[in-house]
């Protein structure tokens, strides 16, 4: 006699743990053919590990058809939600964790991603809202961290540095494996001109997430601010290698070849960033208006 869905669900999930992710997703599958009382949990585990895989297509099918047949299935709709964060599709992730909250409203998880999701929409007041009201929630360190994290970012942008500041700080100390925290501790230090304190946790978040750029262009920051022009150009050279689309990275450049007093590069990074700039910011303006180009404002003039 053959294992019930149930056990091949369990054996699935060990297998995962293991990371033997190609028998996890025949025994998932195994699961699925048997179409018994657990149908919809062997599609929600067999959704989270192809969203580990980054196939999000056929994870969120999965998660589909877990929630079209359990639709209080919180697990499936939260998950779901994580997903289409993964993808930028923060209206519609709101939307599953809404779905996921209220199917139990005590757990906290689907209100921190709801807050995620106001954050990501520069819907500032009300992520602060509901974070605040989630500091005063039971909670484990982890969902204490993601709290702060994120109430962090949303302090940052509504201009409170020091509220942003310390909360990003207790994050980090709840988890210091949280790359927005340390990031945004690095960010905050190089606005307060405490520049040591910056690169200490560029560094940190560089090792943390060796192939986000942000990271390596705010270290260059700090680095032009110290007027170490060398050492900002080769960490704003990696910043660009990982994300050569990113027009910030060649302003950047060229104020680091404006700091070596280097005209031609200087005059070539801004031409790039006029290239891939959107036109809406205006970034005219931002280079006429910047001291560091000062000297070949005449060269400048030429390129518009």
């Amino acid at each position: 006699m053959g294992k019930k869905d149930k056990e091949l669900i369990q054996d699935a999930n060990v297998k995962k743990q293991q990371g033997d992710y190609k028998e996890s997703l025949n025994l998932y599958n195994g699961a699925i053919e048997l179409k018994g009382e657990h149908l919809y949990e062997a599609y929600y585990n067999k959704g989270i590990l192809l969203n580990h895989l980054n196939n999000t297509l056929e994870a969120q099918q999965c998660f589909e058809m877990a929630t079209n047949l359990k639709p209080d299935c919180g697990i499936a709709w939260f998950y779901w939600g994580e997903l289409l964060c993964k993808v930028h599709n923060y209206s519609r992730a709101k939307e599953k964790f809404e779905k996921a909250y209220k199917t139990d409203p005590s757990n906290i998880n689907p209100q921190i991603g709801i807050a995620y999701c106001f954050n990501r929409t520069n819907e500032f007041p009300k992520a602060i809202q509901m974070l605040s009201n989630l500091l005063n929630a039971p909670k484990d360190p982890k969902q204490e961290s993601k709290i702060c994290s994120e109430l962090g970012l949303a302090f940052l942008q509504t201009n409170n540095l020091q509220k942003a500041y310390n909360n990003f700080i207790r994050a980090y100390e709840l988890n210091d494996q949280d790359y927005q925290a340390c990031y945004n501790i690095a960010f905050i230090e190089d606005l307060s001109k405490n520049y040591e304190k910056a690169i200490s946790f560029y560094e940190n978040a560089i090792a943390l997430s060796p192939n986000e750029g942000k990271a390596y262009q705010g270290l260059a920051c700090t680095y032009i601010h110290m007027k170490k022009y060398q050492q900002a150009k080769d960490y704003i050279n990696k910043a660009i290698a990982l994300n050569p689309n990113n027009f910030e990275g060649y302003y950047n450049l060229a104020c680091v070849y404006a700091g070596l007093q280097n005209q031609k590069g200087t005059i070539d990074a801004l031409k790039k960033t006029i290239e891939i700039a959107p036109k809406h910011i205006g970034i005219k303006n931002h280079i006429l208006n910047d001291p560091d180009f000062s000297n070949y404002m005449d060269k400048i003039s030429e390129i518009f």
